[in-house]
């Protein structure tokens, strides 16, 4: 009898370490499995020359999405192009309006942007900021918040944070990246067709972009001199959006 109870505690204990075991290689899996998510980035397509990827951001359901290529003209050239409200339908998928209200210093303005028609109609309404780089390049940071006033009627794009590089390269090109994370407001909370929708569309606007820039008058280097030399880390875009999420949320 007590041979058999002394067995009964040696399954037991058995069980509870292989129990315990199991229990540690699941928690290691799913830490190592968070872990790989929150750096995973994964590719969302091309046009042209222009390539995008989306990246993983915590404590949302929405992904950084980042497309780049690079473009026949000086980071001057760029910096005007995209400045210029007038040619924004010339080179911004899905732009139907755009203008620039003064917002003090001259490196900042407030940007109102339509896109869309119809149930793809939206309204951008966000913080211009741009600086020059040590290494000859540019930076525009947009950031779009809910207390900014709307111009235009529609459907509004909420917590936008969106970052433009112009980098310069040999040979007169620029390379150009542009990255963006949003809460264009789904139709029924649809978020997970946000990403290809944004990844399509920062394809389409960089090949545009390349092809603009390439009939564009030539241009002094006056746009990129204006700007005030970048001196500070700018935030990081999917904490940043995120944060701005949950603010809305209390």
């Amino acid at each position: 009898m007590k041979q058999r109870d002394a067995g009964a505690q040696s399954c037991g204990g058995v069980r509870a370490t292989l129990t315990a075991f199991v229990g540690l290689l699941l928690a290691t899996l799913g830490t190592t499995a968070a872990a790989a998510e929150t750096a995973a980035c994964r590719p969302e397509g091309e046009r042209g020359a222009a390539t995008a990827e989306s990246c993983f951001i915590a404590g949302t359901d929405y992904r950084l999405v980042r497309a780049r290529t690079s473009v026949s003209g000086t980071v001057d050239a760029a910096i005007t192009l995209f400045r210029d409200p007038a040619g924004c339908t010339e080179w911004q998928a899905m732009c139907v309006e755009q203008l620039f209200l003064p917002a003090g210093p001259a490196h900042r303005s407030i940007r109102h942007l339509r896109s869309g028609e119809g149930f793809t109609r939206r309204v951008v309404v966000s913080r211009d900021s741009w600086w020059r780089l040590p290494n000859g390049g540019a930076v525009a940071d947009l950031t779009g918040d809910d207390n900014l006033g709307a111009k235009f009627e529609g459907t509004r794009v909420l917590c936008l944070r969106e970052r433009w590089t112009f980098t310069p390269l040999a040979g007169g090109r620029t390379q150009v990246t542009a990255a963006l994370v949003s809460d264009p407001q789904p139709p029924f909370g649809l978020t997970g067709v946000v990403t290809s929708s944004t990844a399509d569309t920062l394809t389409q606007t960089l090949d545009n972009f390349a092809v603009r820039i390439r009939s564009a008058p030539a241009r002094s280097a006056a746009a990129l001199h204006q700007l005030p030399l970048l001196s500070t880390a700018l935030p990081d875009l999917g904490a940043s959006f995120t944060n701005c999420q949950n603010a809305r949320k209390r």
